[in-house]
This record gives C-alpha cells, structure tokens and sequence, in this order.
C-alpha cells in the first residue's frame, strides 16, 4: 500500500518499472500493488523501490485541476505498507460501487435506477463489515437480485423493443496523456511509463482485456526511456 497523495512509480529491484501509483481521493486512485497472487508458504524477502512524482493527476497546481505548475507545491506520504488483499471484500465493494453509480447516474424515473437503490439498501441491511461471514450475503443479493435477474437489461430501450435484439457494449481502455499540460515537460515522459506498465499489470490479471494507445510519439518516449517496458509492452 503506498499514498504519497501525488502520482508514483513502483520498480522492481532488477530496474523495471512495475506499476503507476495514484495516491488522494477520487475514483482514480491507485494505492495498491500485488507483491503476491500466493503467498509463499515459507515466507520471501521482497524488495521494491517507489519513485515519487511531484504531481498530481491533473497536475502540479496548487489544488485545482487547471492551474499552471508551483514550483513551491510539496505532497506528503500518508499511507506505506503491507497487507493481506481479501478477493471476497474487494468483489462487494466493486459491486456497491457499482449499484451506486446507477442509483446516482441513471435518470429519475428510471426502473433500473430505483431497482439498483433498492438493492444497494437490502445490501446495507444484511452486511456487517467487522463480520466476513455476511460477505456472501451481500454477493448473493446483487449477484441475484440485479446482474442475472435480467433486471438490468435496457427494456425500456426503443431499439430493444422494436427488434427484440439486446445491445452489445464493448468498452476498451484508453488513457490520454497530454503532451504538454500543466507540469514539467519531462513529466510527461515518465507519466507515460507509470500508465503503460499499470496497463501492461491490468493485461497480466484480466487477459480479455484491451488498451489503446493513441499517442504514437509517446510510445517512443517510453521506446528511448523505458526500453525494458517497452518490449514487455510488445509482447503482451
């Protein structure tokens, strides 16, 4: 776990960068990094080495999302160290958050909308965090009440009913980095490294899928800077 409440950049002890760190608040934060996917039964030794940036997502303003760079500004780190990831904890909150953003977004009136709320509520209900026995509950409530009930199918899509076809949404993953934006130049160039190889991490982890790159002179940067990177990139 590491938050330096600014962006960062795990390495490996053999010189690969390894995964970006995106520490604060907001939906894009990236504060954790897999030392294991099993933990050995004899226990290991793990070295790694976290470069810190001067810059936040947006930025090295002094707080806003467009503001030219401080030379002054300065980011604290607030959380380093290690612990055990629980699969099951981690599968409701991506389930609530998923709840939440259709009980937010979604237009007033809508069914899905109000289903997605009420849902989200029975979940409350039968979930106690300090008991991991109630995990499954939880689970089973959305997994069953909303994801394979055909709840969450768009029937009142005008396209849907007039052809009885259920869409298909493919959604790929993109990140646009500006070359030049509000911090130093050089940033950019190791912006790029901490996207790719948290890219390249998402790759390893879910096989199905995809990330486009749309910036060809980007790829050239991380090709001169990053050469390691660069050829795990080509082969995934």
């Amino acid at each position: 776990m590491w938050d330096s409440n600014s962006e960062a950049m795990l390495w490996s002890d053999h010189g690969q960068p390894r995964q970006g760190f995106t520490g604060g608040g907001g939906m894009c934060r990236r504060d954790n990094y897999p030392l294991f996917h099993e933990v050995p039964s004899g226990g290991a030794e793990v070295v790694v080495y976290v470069e810190m940036a001067c810059n936040g997502l947006f930025g090295a303003g002094r707080g806003g999302d467009i503001e030219p760079p401080d030379p002054d500004c300065s980011y604290t780190l607030s959380e380093c160290g290690v612990s055990t990831f629980d699969a099951e904890a981690w599968q409701l909150l991506q389930r609530v958050t998923f709840l939440e953003g259709c009980a937010t977004s979604l237009p007033v009136g809508s069914t899905l909308k109000q289903t997605a709320l009420h849902c989200a509520n029975r979940v409350i209900n039968a979930v106690d965090v300090l008991d991991k026995q109630t995990y499954g509950k939880g689970l089973e409530i959305v997994d069953k009440s909303f994801l394979q009930s055909g709840t969450s199918r768009p029937l009142d899509s005008s396209e849907f009913t007039r052809t009885g076809v259920t869409p298909m949404v493919f959604a790929i993953g993109n990140c646009h980095i500006d070359t030049a934006w509000l911090w130093p130049y050089a940033e950019t160039r190791r912006k790029c490294a901490r996207t790719w190889s948290t890219q390249i991490r998402n790759m390893e982890m879910h096989p199905e899928y995809k990330f486009v790159c749309s910036q060809a002179q980007q790829l050239e940067w991380v090709k001169e800077d990053y050469p390691s990177l660069y050829q795990v990139g080509v082969a995934v």
